[in-house]
């Protein structure tokens, strides 16, 4: 095997090359890697690694589905309030939320047989639940489908 003089005479394998040897320039904090070394000093400043098979573009687009696509627990609670079934409507289940406005209407109705007593405010106290219950499930779903990078229609 042939040599080459190094550092201080001493004899090193070609292609070897002394570590931290290397000139920086003044003021740098970059540490000096080893020759074939293929870790970046520095990444490229605002650029993030893309996954296999997403377009560069995805991470704005999910950004903007989740703020366009999330929907407000507190805000379906108040439509629910007003109006029996307009927080289910919100969160684009809108047969359900005509299905509890009708139950309701059902409910009053039977009032004039005391049975509606009891059955409007359950009907009334369920549609607000399941209202606050559906935008809750709705952002897990969404969030799911965003970590998981599936693409939006």
């Amino acid at each position: 095997m042939s040599t080459q003089p190094g550092p201080g005479g001493q004899s090193q394998p070609y292609g070897h090359q002394p570590y931290g040897d290397q000139p920086q320039p003044y003021g740098s904090t970059q540490h000096p890697q080893p020759y074939g070394s293929t870790q970046d000093p520095q990444p490229h400043a605002g650029t993030h690694p893309v996954p296999y098979g997403l377009n560069p573009g995805y991470q704005q687009q999910a950004a903007a589905i989740a703020v366009l696509g999330k929907k407000s627990s507190g805000l379906a609670a108040v439509l629910s309030l007003l109006l029996v079934g307009a927080g289910q409507m919100y969160c684009g289940r809108v047969g359900r939320g005509l299905a509890f406005l009708g139950g309701y209407v059902v409910s009053v109705l039977l009032m004039f047989v005391v049975i509606g007593f009891l059955l409007a405010p359950v009907v009334f106290i369920w549609a607000l639940v399941d209202a606050i219950n559906l935008a809750n499930r709705h952002n897990a779903e969404l969030l799911q489908r965003l970590t998981f990078g599936q693409t939006f229609h």
